[in-house]
Order: C-alpha cells, then sequence, then structure tokens
C-alpha cells in the first residue's frame, strides 16, 4: 500500500452543506474500501486548508479514481501528495546508489550539475564586495 497525504478545501456547495460533513467523511471512507484502501486520518483543519485526509490505496490509479470521485460531488477540491515511510526512502536511496554504481556521485554522474555548482562557486569566490 501507498500513502497519500490529500489537503483539501470546501468549496461553496461543501460550506452551505456544512452539516452533513460527516456523512461525507463516511462516505470516504466506504469509497476507499471499494477501491481497496483506506482513510487512515481526517483531520478537520485551521489555515490555509479546511482538511487533511491521509489515505493508504494499493496504488496512483486506485487513489485518483477515490479522489476523482469525491470531487465530482463538488463538495471539496484537492492537491494530493504521495507520501513515502522511512524504508521506502531507504529503498530510494539504495536504488541511487546502486544505479549510479554504489559511491558515484550525483554530480560526478550527472556532468551538468557539476559544471552548474562549479560556476556559481567561481561567481561567488569573485563576487565584488
Amino acid at each position: 500500500m501507498s500513502t497519500y497525504i490529500v489537503l483539501a478545501n470546501w468549496t461553496d456547495q461543501g460550506v452551505r452543506h456544512i452539516n452533513e460533513t460527516l456523512k461525507r467523511e463516511d462516505a470516504l471512507r466506504t469509497l476507499c474500501e471499494k477501491f481497496g484502501g483506506k482513510v487512515k486520518d481526517l483531520y478537520r483543519t485551521i489555515g490555509r486548508h479546511d482538511f487533511v485526509v491521509i489515505i493508504d490505496a494499493p496504488d496512483d490509479a486506485a487513489v485518483s479514481a477515490i479522489l476523482l470521485s469525491l470531487g465530482s460531488g463538488g463538495n471539496s477540491r484537492t492537491e494530493t501528495l504521495r507520501a513515502f515511510t522511512r524504508a521506502e526512502a531507504e529503498q530510494i536511496i539504495a536504488s541511487i546508489a546502486q544505479r549510479l554504481r554504489c559511491g558515484t556521485h550525483v554530480r560526478a554522474a550527472v556532468p551538468a550539475l557539476a559544471s552548474d555548482r562549479a560556476s556559481n562557486s567561481f561567481r561567488r569566490s569573485h563576487a565584488s564586495p
């Protein structure tokens, strides 16, 4: 299962029908289960977003279907982030080393990065006071 963080805001319609928000949460939980996922947590928030949902889903297609279905109700707009656990991050980092022949620095593997950094260092060291 992959983890997704969904940042959401109510639409005008969602605010007008705020008294139905708990029913909509229950419907979202049921919808996630139909696509093989699960709502781990849902928080109503203060600030830039009205609520945040943490979803575990089998893949990107499943979470896309869940959120498109949610959006079709017209009560909220969402922004979705794919979240990586520490174990997943370790695998990602290990794959970088493996693909770059263990121990090779990214700058050496990608010459454009090395030259950009070198010219930025040169400019900083030779800048006028």
